[in-house]
């Protein structure tokens, strides 16, 4: 049943409408509104605290340094820059080069050649050091160290090189190095001539038979009966001389073969 008035319905509510024919909201919001171009530029222009920030500038990397010597530094460090590779290529200065101004360390490097030198010289005999053709006062001087006693002589040995700074020094270091060369080698060679002797006198036919191939112009015989005398008793003239005479048969086996 219906009670009286409900065929009387309202009529349905029509939201309001403004002169521009936009219906207004009736949430209670706030209309939307469209930003003006000032604003729009405003909002799209970058801010000077925010937005995209400006790529920073290159530094061009601090150059490598080696902490010891050269320059003092920022950190209160003796420094140097580090050698490029066209320096690195660069040959080092001659050791014994005295007209060039130096650093400290190859000074010492130099100082510390021509003592070298020096005391290379002095260890020469007399006979060898002549080959050289020092200046009369320099070879005086080593002369007269010779009875030097050894105190003093280390003083001495100071002095003379510091007289040889006044000479060619690389030339000096390249005759005493052929000298001290041919030594050396005559050293070796005498030292093989002595392991050959020994070798006959242990081993008998066996080593003479390899010292014949080794050198075919030896005197097999001459070799042996120098062996058999050799190996008697070394207290006895004979026997002692026959082990003198076997070195100098090996030696002129191999002088001969040089020639």
């Amino acid at each position: 049943m219906h009670g009286p008035g409900d065929d009387e319905r309202s009529p349905p509510v029509e939201p309001d409408a403004n002169a521009d024919g936009d219906v207004a909201q009736t949430d209670g919001s706030a209309p939307e509104t469209e930003p003006s171009s000032e604003l729009d530029a405003e909002l799209d222009a970058p801010s000077e605290q925010g937005g995209d920030e400006a790529e920073p500038e290159e530094v061009a990397p601090e150059p490598k340094v080696a902490v010891g010597w050269g320059t003092k530094g920022p950190a209160t460090k003796w420094q140097r820059p580090l050698l490029n590779e066209e320096e690195d290529k660069e040959p080092p200065p001659d050791v014994f080069d005295t007209s060039i101004r130096r650093s400290s360390r190859l000074h010492k490097d130099q100082v510390a050649a021509f003592g070298k030198l020096t005391k290379d010289i002095f260890e020469l005999a007399e006979s060898k050091r002549a080959k050289l053709e020092l200046d009369p006062e320099v070879a005086a001087a080593f002369t007269a160290c010779q009875t030097i006693k050894k105190g003093a002589k280390v003083r001495e040995l100071r002095r003379i090189s510091t007289m040889l700074r006044r000479f060619d020094g690389a030339e000096l270091r390249a005759r005493v190095d052929d000298i001290k060369n041919k030594d050396r080698a005559s050293s070796e060679r005498d030292k093989s001539y002595e392991r050959w002797r020994d070798r006959l006198l242990e081993e008998g036919d066996a080593a003479l038979s390899e010292l014949v191939q080794t050198y075919p112009q030896a005197d097999r015989q001459l070799i042996r009966q120098l062996v058999r005398t050799a190996s008697r008793d070394r207290t006895q003239g004979k026997s002692r001389q026959a082990f003198r005479n076997l070195l100098r048969e090996v030696r002129a086996l191999d002088q001969a073969t040089d020639a």
